[in-house]
């Protein structure tokens, strides 16, 4: 066990008397190039690279090198460093003791980089003016800063600056009493360590380990300890070194064992004498004071106590000075903003009243103008305005006449399209269909016996043709006198089936089934009329984009205010980038499945007729064929409307 300390007190004491060679040679190599540059952005760079390496070191050097980067800055104008040049001065004068200097450069570097977006510069303003917080004493305030630099960092995923943010917040949660709040930070930082951010675990694990201590968990703190100093001892953290050993010898006196108290006591204590830090030999002496008295070794213990005081009262002092400086250099900060307000506020009132009397003078000016030329005018623009008057008086009249003929045209013209392109739709080809078949009877082409087979073909055409010109009419009367809808209550099933019984013969030569799902009683409250020329418009196209032997199916639905009738078939279907233009004007005529020709116009009348009966008509989606719907008012509606 001795030989073991005795080495490892040995190897720490190399560790603090010896200079890091590796940082000596980083500076030397940056001199060394700076001697050899000559582009100003090359040398404000390295000037700002030097001072970052000495901050800690050779605070005063830093300072230097910062000065002579603003300098370059300013005089060539490389106004994207000054940020980075601004927070050097903040850090450097920090690590000198001049807190109110350090938060003045911090706060210009915030400024800046805020206004040139530059987040990364912001967070380390925030982190640096929290650690300033935190010397001060003001716990509080350093981590409402700490919390400020983490978001930002977290949101650029600077891994290493997320690590020391969660480090700093647990520490001061700790100096707060907060211990559950500090535990939480510092488990958050170890849990992302690693291979590039392995020289905090250490740090973090000191910290945690005095929460425990502050808990009197000691069995917890000695755990922590043991493991903070071994890391510590191999990344080189020298304070962390001291301050493990001298907590150990803490709770070793706490759990009663004296002699490894002392033996942990006088390590620390060493080793805080030689690097001359008045806070860690503070730390070290009062706890070997502590140590010897425990052991009896009162004359000793006041001695050393009595040395360390020393210490501990220039500590205080500082920490008071430091506090004073931190509220002096908040006043003066408030009494300036409240200066800057006040003269801004001024500023406006003098502008507002410069404005308000430059107003009233171009509104006079402007008036007096408008005067003049208000009487210059009056005469002439008066007798203009009655001759205009007069013109527009007629002129509203010859429109009003020419836009009632137009409208008049516009009927006619409307009439005369829908007209014609629903005969030559509905009419044409039954006709020549019956022009053929008695051109055969007239040449004798055929018999008597076939044409008496004929016959009841012939007559369910002529039935078929008869009800589509009655239609025609019924609804070219209506076209002509703006086309009304006259409902009524009648049978949906009895309307089906007879235009079922015109179609027969068409459903007959393709060999296509129907199944009507349509109840017997059910009743709808339309124009009977306008319903046939929709149901046979449907069913004629089903029949004519269907297979042969193919299947149609009607059904008919009752909802609470409405009934909705479904005509679908199982034959091609309808491309679904089609769908959209089938009730559109200009629609296309499609040929069905064995070359039937069409207007192209039965779908628009359809809709058209449709809404006239508070109606709707669209199209379902299937896996095959296609699927038209449209929806009727009930019998019970009409009443409730009456």
């Amino acid at each position: 066990m001795n030989k073991v300390f005795s080495f490892f007190y040995f190897s720490v004491c190399l560790l603090i008397a010896s200079p890091s060679q590796g940082q000596d040679y980083k500076t030397d190599s940056l001199e060394q190039e700076l001697a050899k540059a000559t582009i100003a952005e090359v040398r404000a760079e390295l000037f700002l690279e030097l001072s970052e390496k000495l901050v800690y070191h050779q605070p005063d050097k830093s300072l230097e090198y910062t000065n002579e980067a603003l300098k370059v800055i300013n005089e060539n104008k490389l106004d994207y460093l000054m940020p980075i040049a601004l927070n050097r001065a903040g850090r450097a004068y920090w690590s000198l003791g001049d807190l109110t200097k350090s938060l003045q450069y911090f706060d210009s570097s915030l400024v800046i980089s805020k206004q040139k977006n530059e987040p990364l510069i912001e967070a380390h303003n925030y982190a640096g003016i929290g650690v300033v917080y935190a010397v001060a004493g003001d716990k509080i305030s350093s981590i409402e800063f700490y919390k400020k630099a983490l978001e930002v960092f977290e949101k650029e995923q600077v891994n290493d600056r997320i690590v020391a943010m969660y480090n700093n917040i647990g520490r001061s949660y700790n100096a707060l009493g907060q211990y559950d709040s500090a535990h939480y930070f510092l488990d958050s930082g170890l849990s992302l360590i690693d291979g590039n951010t392995i020289h905090y675990k250490a740090n973090l694990l000191f910290n945690k380990a005095e929460v425990f201590s502050n808990q009197l968990l000691y069995k917890e703190t000695k755990e922590l300890l043991e493991e903070s100093m071994n890391l510590a001892l191999q990344v080189g953290d020298k304070r962390i070194i001291i301050r493990s050993c001298q907590t150990l010898a803490e709770v070793e006196l706490q759990n009663g064992d004296i002699k490894k108290s002392l033996e942990e006591a006088r390590t620390a204590w060493d080793m805080a004498r030689l690097t001359g830090a008045k806070e860690l030999i503070w730390f070290a002496g009062n706890t070997l004071a502590k140590s010897l008295g425990a052991n009896g070794q009162f004359k000793e213990a006041h001695k050393l106590f009595s040395l360390s005081s020393l210490y501990h009262d220039s500590i205080v002092d500082i920490r008071v000075k430091n506090k004073l400086t931190l509220y002096k250099y908040e006043k003066e900060k408030n009494e300036l903003a409240l200066l800057i307000k006040k003269s801004e506020l001024n500023d406006m009132k003098l502008k507002a009243h410069q404005n308000y009397i430059l107003t009233l003078l171009v509104a006079a000016i402007m008036l007096t103008i408008i005067i003049l030329i208000y009487f210059k005018k009056n005469i002439a623009q008066r007798r203009y305005n009655e001759r205009l008057s007069d013109y527009n008086y007629k002129l509203e009249m010859q429109k009003e006449e020419i836009v009632e003929k137009a409208e008049k045209l516009d009927k006619l013209n409307s009439f005369k399209n829908k007209n014609f392109a629903i005969l030559s739709h509905d009419i044409k080809n039954p006709l020549m269909e019956l022009t053929c078949l008695l051109n055969l009877l007239e040449e004798q082409d055929i018999s008597i016996q076939e044409l008496e087979e004929l016959l009841p073909e012939i007559n369910g055409r002529l039935k078929n043709l008869n009800h589509v010109v009655d239609n025609h009419l019924i609804w070219a009367k209506s076209q002509f006198r703006d086309m009304k809808s006259n409902p009524t209550c009648f049978n949906l099933n009895e309307l089906i089936a007879d235009q079922l019984e015109l179609l027969q013969q068409t459903l007959d030569e393709k060999e296509i089934s129907v199944v009507s799902s349509v109840s017997e009683g059910l009743q709808i409250y339309a124009d009977i009329n306008h319903v046939k020329i929709v149901i046979r418009n449907l069913l004629t196209n089903a029949i004519k984009f269907t297979q042969r032997k193919g299947t149609i199916k009607l059904l008919a639905e009752e909802q609470s205010k409405k009934v909705v009738i479904s005509v679908r078939d199982n034959g091609v279907g309808i491309a679904e980038k089609v769908i959209d233009s089938l009730f559109v004007k200009e629609t296309v005529s499609t040929e069905g499945t064995e070359n039937e020709k069409g207007s192209g116009i039965g779908l628009i009348l359809c809709k058209e007729i449709i809404e006239l009966n508070n109606g709707k008509i669209w199209v379902d989606q299937v896996d095959l064929g296609s699927k038209f719907c449209i929806s009727l008012p009930r019998t019970n509606m009409a009443l409730s409307l009456n």
